[in-house]
């Protein structure tokens, strides 16, 4: 299994990453899309529905639901560094990869779609 985290710039890029990652057939794929739901720069993050028929996304979360990217198995200064930037309006897209097999194909897609930052944890 592997865990591919993208940041990107908007929601929009981040709309069209998922999307990608949906007709690319990688598999069975989880996706999180994360991103600050309010205007306070402290304020709690959001896992935000990106509605695709056929994906396995996840839905919103409580209004007051924190994330704890650690949780997920990054590193404190790379999950602070994506909470920094979620702070600031950047959207993050969370796969987890059942099959690592896809994870070149997946890094790819984010890669050409201009991600500003991608982090990835391999597990068995």
């Amino acid at each position: 299994m592997t865990k591919l985290f993208a940041l990107f710039g908007n929601q929009k890029e981040a709309e069209t990453a998922v999307n990608a990652l949906n007709e690319a057939d990688l598999g069975r794929t989880s996706i999180r899309v994360l991103s600050q739901f309010n205007n306070e720069l402290q304020g709690p993050l959001q896992l935000m529905p990106i509605s695709h028929p056929t994906a396995g996304v996840t839905g919103a979360v409580g209004p007051r639901s924190r994330v704890d990217l650690t949780e997920d198995g990054l590193d404190g200064d790379i999950a602070g560094f994506f909470k920094r930037s979620l702070q600031k309006g950047a959207v993050l897209v969370a796969a987890t990869l059942h099959d690592n097999a896809y994870k070149d194909r997946a890094e790819s897609i984010f890669e050409n779609l201009n991600a500003v930052a991608v982090a990835s944890l391999d597990s068995d």
